[in-house]
């Protein structure tokens, strides 16, 4: 009797004792597109940490093509570039491709275009690097000086733009 009456207790206490598993919540994955990390107002300074202006980076979208705008990049142009996802391991590069003819603040016009990485130095140009971002760019008038008055003016240029 006392062996039934231990073996019904220990029965009862496993069954109370047993109990589901609280299943945790899955995470919340948070994907962001790769324009988004662009967004934001810089600080440009040259190579040697010398100020030298302010800019910022916007989104916009028309027919579902997402889009950047750079306003007063180089001190002197608002850029409307179209932005492509990069494939993977190119995560976080950004060009502007090429434009002539693109006219300053000042309507003197210009040859502006994105240069690819400088292989000559070990940063690489022109990918986000947590909040800064190098670019690496031509700048020249040559087709333009003598027609518009200006001063000649040519340069492969590096800025260094850090997120504020």
């Amino acid at each position: 009797m006392k062996f039934s009456i231990v073996i019904s207790f220990l029965l009862l206490a496993s069954f109370f004792s047993c109990s589901k598993e609280k299943k945790e919540p899955e995470p919340t994955i948070i994907t962001t597109e790769q324009w988004e990390k662009f967004i934001g107002n810089y600080t440009v300074y040259d190579t040697i940490g010398t100020y030298l202006y302010k800019m910022s980076i916007n989104h916009y979208s028309t027919n579902n093509v997402d889009s950047l705008t750079l306003q007063n990049f180089a001190d002197t142009f608002n850029l409307g570039v179209g932005f492509n996802p990069a494939s993977p391991g190119y995560e976080n590069r950004f060009s502007f491709g090429i434009f002539d003819s693109i006219v300053d603040k000042n309507n003197k016009s210009w040859s502006l275009s994105s240069l690819s990485d400088d292989s000559g130095t070990p940063v690489i140009e022109n990918k986000l690097f947590n909040d800064t971002l190098i670019f690496y760019f031509q700048q020249t008038n040559i087709q333009y000086y003598i027609p518009e008055a200006q001063p000649y003016f040519s340069c492969k240029c590096k800025h260094v733009a850090v997120k504020q």
